[in-house]
């Protein structure tokens, strides 16, 4: 019997530059942006702050909470319960507010941090309205195939 020797392992490919200085290109459904960008701005035990109480809010608190962030739920995401809650915030625990467009709006966010001088990354996901780019927002997610599946008329597969 000839000893077995393993396959030698296929070099990774190289990384794709992104598409421009601003914009990184995932491959992967929502989940897996969000989940990749968390994973990569915030640490383990880092405080969140998601603003929203729709079912895509539900989901991301569960994303953070899983890779190991504190969450915070808001759900009222309206300008001044954000800067209220913000407010709050004398030391800068919270690292990141996360929304929902569909849930929350960004401008209003943006508006409640800059109002508290708070230093929080706002993480914006704009999958649910397609016409939204959300320039207010530090990131933002975006899944253009839910925003097409809502352009059309027909309600969002949450799996395939």
């Amino acid at each position: 019997m000839t000893p077995r020797h393993p396959r030698p392992i296929p070099a990774a490919p190289a990384p794709r530059r992104p598409v421009s200085a601003g914009l990184h290109v995932l491959h992967g459904r929502t989940a897996t942006a969000w989940e990749a960008v968390m994973a990569r701005t915030l640490s383990p035990g880092d405080r969140v702050l998601v603003a929203g109480a729709g079912p895509l809010g539900t989901i991301w608190a569960g994303v953070a909470a899983h890779i190991g962030l504190s969450v915070e739920r808001l759900d009222d995401a309206r300008e001044a319960a954000l800067a209220r809650h913000l407010g709050a915030d004398r030391f800068g625990a919270i690292k990141a507010v996360l929304l929902v467009t569909g849930e929350a709006d960004p401008a209003a966010a943006r508006r409640a941090l800059d109002a508290c001088f708070h230093d929080a990354l706002l993480l914006v996901d704009a999958s649910t309205t397609p016409a939204s780019a959300a320039p207010e927002a530090d990131i933002v997610i975006r899944d253009p195939e839910a925003g097409l599946v809502r352009l059309a008329g027909r309600p969002a597969c949450a799996a395939e």
